[in-house]
């Protein structure tokens, strides 16, 4: 499903604009420690890299009209995995 397209700079803008602090986006670990360590996430990421699924956001908003945006997905969710608050 895609709901929402952008890349890391994006998701660190609608983190920024819902947080209200300054985001700086960068890689959160090194490459050969995702394909140690967590092979599924590493191969998703092979998968969009090497041209990811086919379709659009808006044809994906044609089925599922309130499909979240990355804005719209933290301000739902609310909270870091550490249980922080993303809005000040």
């Amino acid at each position: 499903m895609i709901g929402w397209e952008g890349d890391l700079e994006d998701v660190a803008r609608a983190l920024e604009k819902v947080g209200g602090v300054p985001v700086k986006q960068k890689l959160a670990m090194p490459i050969f420690l995702r394909r140690l360590f967590l092979k599924d996430l590493h191969n998703m990421f092979l998968y969009f890299e090497a041209g990811g699924p086919k379709g659009t956001a808006a044809d994906f908003r044609r089925i599922i009209p309130d499909a979240l945006s990355a804005e719209d997905w933290f301000r739902f969710h609310g909270y870091y995995a550490n249980g922080e608050k993303i809005a000040s």
